[in-house]
């Protein structure tokens, strides 16, 4: 948000009123359709100054530029400026009913209107009123309103038209280049013209909130120099594949459901409803788009309620909200309802806990139903307490959204396809991207390692990895000793059903282990733990464990270790077709639950390895072959002068394996300069802290993506006072 309120000068409505657009100046133009609400409820400290330049003379229904508060039954702070015949009116609430003041000149004649570019000012507090043409005050009023505001509006404040209780009303066909609300002469509000996920609207550069077109969004069009916003998003595909995304959730009856999401496809009569989230059961919960508007199917029946919908055009954002715990459902633009219908009661019954969990733009079903959208965001509820707050995230290069509250991340479900990289998509400004730094190996005939560790009976093993490629033909191995003799197996392995197995038993020990249960093979980024000591084995995904399973470990006890040393990559006979295609982020071994080893990626003299993070841990370096690295490495900054007086410079320099560029931080805060991992900082005079502290982040950029690093450590500059210097006369 902060990046798109740094827009240009260009972009933002000037306030000098001029008698034509100026081409570069932003606007948004209305169609006469409806209005935008600014949720701002008007004061007796209120000053509201409109920028703005009619399309049409001939308006009928004296269309309101602004406005709010229209026929209260009770004196209120209300006001608007409309079209009556040939001339612009200010309208207020005086003693309870609207009242009208004509614009006159200095000369006592209307003003006439017209389609030149003009700047209304409307002056609670200064009690005076004032009209200008090209920078020249037209027109203006001293206490018109006789002092008598003195209540907040009601209701909020519209551009466009007018707002009453139900919405808007008598919209106005006109251009507007700004509008700024001050109160006591404090700006609280700068509406600026902006076109935020494809929507033409206004960002208020004071609170950074965006408001767009009501019921009707695409009533609205932008012109002249305007800024863009796109959010973080990550997108389904448009082909009838039935891609969806998996929250991993099981509805109740007091879940309230909230999808931030945009449909891309176009809707025409005939098709089948479009499911934007589904979760079945024998109870349902979904949330669908039919020619009718935005409906629910949930615990037993279709509710017969459904939101209206002005338009299923393509790309316009709404939220979508199944709520269960207060019995409605509804749809929101830009924070405006669209329509609010009340659900079938969940007083009396239940989802059951056998639901099939909430999928995001698709039916379990796999048919039609499947929408192809552009997912902003998800929230879930549980009794009114957020459970879920998912935000659009790409995970070692696999798109999908990652839970602010947990750290769950969801994609599309990897037992069903296994190209979710390919087949979701991600962009938007601020996207959320991490890569962790990782070596990978190719498999067959690829690089392995031989660590410096032989389990034993209290082994524990955890391997964080992603696997690269599939082969149904060849067993491969993450890390396993077995056969050949050895006294202890150990191992976890990709079998070639397409499932995960391992083994952790004696050497006289058939592989009992039942493959059919273990986890399905992913190209999704997974940990799996082999806990020969506890006879477990777990496959969990970003912290939340997905299955545990027993197995094992026959009679070998914790003192008696394995012969050979453990191999990662590969088999302890290093067998060429055999070895792992993955890519490995980190390898920890426990004994007794004390960690032991404490394996990470790391680049020593060039050579991509694995580093014991432990005191005194090793090196390791690829036994054969050469690993490739990736993701976003630790970097390193250091500098030639730690001390500068006067008029000297220090260089700092960043180096980090494979990173395409740096930026850095002075005492936490971002800095300019230094992108190529090179930083001169000069002598600053010392005030009560002499120390500045420099951290470099290195910056990763693949497949149109960005991730950075962790900051380095801080190096530190001190500058040195001048001195002291007498002066003797």
């Amino acid at each position: 948000m902060k990046k798109l309120l740094l827009i240009t000068s260009a972009a933002v409505a000037t306030l000098a009123a001029a008698t034509s657009a100026f081409a570069e100046d932003a606007y948004i133009e209305s169609a006469g359709v409806t209005g935008m609400d600014t949720e701002y409820h008007l004061k007796p400290t209120s000053r509201i100054e409109l920028d703005f330049q009619l399309t049409e003379l001939e308006q009928t229904n004296a269309a309101r530029l602004f406005g709010t508060d229209y026929n209260a039954s009770a004196l209120k702070t209300g006001c608007s400026i409309y079209i009556s015949n040939q001339y612009l009116v200010y309208g207020f609430i005086a003693n309870g009913s609207w009242s009208t003041l004509w614009m006159k000149d200095s000369g006592g004649n209307y003003i006439l209107h017209d389609t030149d570019r003009h700047l209304a000012v409307f002056d609670f507090p200064g009690r005076r009123d004032r009209y200008e043409t090209a920078g020249s005050v037209t027109a203006s009023g001293n206490d018109p309103l006789a002092g008598k505001y003195k209540d907040e509006s009601t209701g909020t404040l519209a551009l466009f038209a007018n707002k009453t209780a139900t919405g808007f009303d008598k919209p106005a066909k006109v251009r507007i280049f700004g509008m700024k609300i001050y109160e006591s002469d404090e700006l609280v509000h700068d509406f600026q013209p902006c076109v935020t996920d494809g929507l033409a609207g206004f960002r208020d550069s004071v609170t950074g909130k965006f408001i767009a077109g009501g019921t009707k969004p695409n009533s609205f069009t932008a012109g002249g120099d305007y800024p863009t916003y796109e959010s973080p998003y990550v997108a389904t595909p448009s082909d009838n594949n039935a891609y969806y995304i998996d929250t991993e959730y099981q509805a109740s009856a007091n879940t309230c459901f909230m999808l931030d999401c945009a449909p891309l496809g176009t809707w025409t009569s005939g098709m089948s409803a479009w499911y934007l989230f589904y979760g079945y059961g024998s109870k349902p919960f979904s949330g669908y788009i039919s020619g009718q508007g935005y409906g629910t199917q949930n615990l037993s029946a279709w509710d017969t309620g459904v939101v209206p919908l002005a338009d299923l055009e393509p790309g316009v954002r709404r939220t979508f909200a199944l709520d269960n715990f207060n019995q409605k459902s509804f749809a929101l633009v830009a924070g405006t309802t669209n329509g609010t219908v009340k659900t079938i009661s969940a007083s009396t019954e239940s989802h059951p806990a056998n639901t099939i969990t909430v999928k995001i733009a698709s039916s379990f079903r796999g048919d039609n139903n499947y929408v192809p959208m552009k997912v902003y965001g998800c929230k879930i509820y549980e009794s009114g307490e957020l459970v879920r707050d998912f935000e659009p995230y790409v995970r070692d290069g696999y798109p999908g959204l990652r839970d602010k509250l947990t750290g769950l991340f969801v994609t599309y479900p990897q037992n069903k396809k296994r190209e979710a990289a390919a087949v979701l998509s991600a962009g938007g400004e601020g996207l959320l991207v991490e890569a962790d730094p990782y070596i990978e190996g190719s498999g067959a005939n690829g690089p392995y390692i031989v660590t410096d560790y032989k389990p034993c009976g209290n082994t524990r093993a955890e391997i964080d990895f992603a696997q690269t490629s599939f082969d149904t033909a060849v067993t491969h191995y993450p890390f396993s000793i077995h056969g050949g003799g050895d006294n202890f197996l150990f191992a976890i392995y990709a079998f070639t059903n397409g499932r995960w197995g391992n083994i952790c038993q004696d050497n006289s020990a058939v592989w009992t282990h039942d493959v059919s249960k273990s986890p399905t093979q992913t190209l999704a980024r997974v940990r799996l733990i082999l806990d020969a000591k506890n006879s477990k084995y777990i496959a969990a995904d970003a912290g939340v464990t997905n299955a545990i399973y027993t197995i094992d470990k026959g009679t070998r006890t914790g003192s008696n270790r394995a012969t050979h040393y453990l191999p990662i990559f590969a088999t302890h006979d290093f067998a060429a077709a055999s070895r792992m295609p993955m890519k490995l982020y980190s390898f920890k071994i426990y004994e007794d639950d004390v960690l032991v080893r404490d394996y990470v990626p790391a680049v020593s003299n060039g050579v991509a390895g694995l580093q014991d993070q432990l005191p005194g841990g090793k090196f390791l370096a690829p036994a054969t072959g050469a690993f490739t690295y990736g993701g976003a490495f630790p970097v390193e900054a250091s500098q030639d002068k730690q001390k500068l007086s006067a008029r000297q410079t220090a260089t700092l320099t960043a180096s980090a394996p494979g990173a395409t560029s740096y930026r850095w931080l002075k005492n936490g805060e971002p800095i300019e300069g230094g992108a190529n991992g090179t930083l001169t900082v000069a002598w600053r005079k010392p005030k009560s802290n002499p120390t500045d502290g420099y951290q470099a982040v290195a910056r990763y950029t693949s497949d149109g993506l960005t991730a950075e690093s962790k900051p380095s450590a801080a190096v530190t500059i001190e500058n040195l006072p001048l001195g002291t210097i007498f002066s003797v006369r």
